[in-house]
């Protein structure tokens, strides 16, 4: 509709495929064949269990051996090569690469002839809906790079962190911040403060010393 809500009448779509059924089942619904019985690459249905929760997996591969590459669950999570989402220092990303290999990694790639490069952007309002704009207040935190480890039970202990915080009163075109770099001690597993820059560009080292050399 207008609104962007999807319609639930099964009229309103040119094609309707039936579900699967059981917990953990896959329907095969749109595949792709190289040869008869020889599917290389197929956009499948999984049922999630509970409230007919229902997915979708991504297939590819080679003629007659495919395997899941990328999966979108029924909470809109995106997976690439995993199935379920896991859950890192108590959160879960709406987005997960996990893979056996070195290719565990994302990137992003510039080419034009100029000075420009990639970048990455991370920020915050404290709006309840997408778009919204409502201005933050000193202290909230617009932004977090975590480093967090398995520890042979889970994934929630927290090695050291990078955090950016509004560091005064924000306003139009006016953003103050500082940035906290934290790590963890020996035996802990939530870091705690190590460096501070704030937004007068003073930097603070509130609980250790300054090394310089070996």
């Amino acid at each position: 509709s207008g609104d962007g809500t999807l319609s639930q009448t099964l009229s309103q779509y040119q094609a309707v495929f039936e579900a699967p059924q059981g917990t953990g089942d896959y329907s095969r619904n749109i595949a792709f064949a190289v040869t008869t019985n020889a599917i290389a690459a197929a956009i499948n249905a999984v049922d999630e269990g509970g409230s007919s929760a229902t997915g979708l997996a991504l297939a590819t591969g080679t003629a007659g051996s495919i395997t899941n590459a990328l999966t979108i669950d029924s909470s809109q999570n995106v997976l690439v090569e995993l199935t379920t989402a896991q859950a890192l220092y108590t959160l879960t990303p709406k987005l997960q690469v996990e893979t056996t290999g070195s290719d565990a990694g994302l990137s992003a790639w510039r080419n034009e002839n100029g000075a420009g490069g990639p970048y990455l952007f991370l920020g915050k309002s404290r709006g309840t809906s997408v778009h919204a704009d409502t201005i933050v207040q000193d202290d909230d935190v617009l932004g977090s790079l975590m480093w967090v480890g398995a520890d042979g039970s889970d994934r929630n202990s927290h090695a050291a962190s990078i955090i950016a915080y509004v560091d005064g009163s924000p306003g139009t075109d006016d953003m103050p911040g500082r940035l906290e770099l934290n790590t963890s001690a020996d035996g802990a597993a939530s870091p705690t403060l190590g460096l501070r820059i704030d937004s007068s560009q003073d930097v603070n080292i509130p609980n250790g010393g300054l090394a310089i050399g070996t």
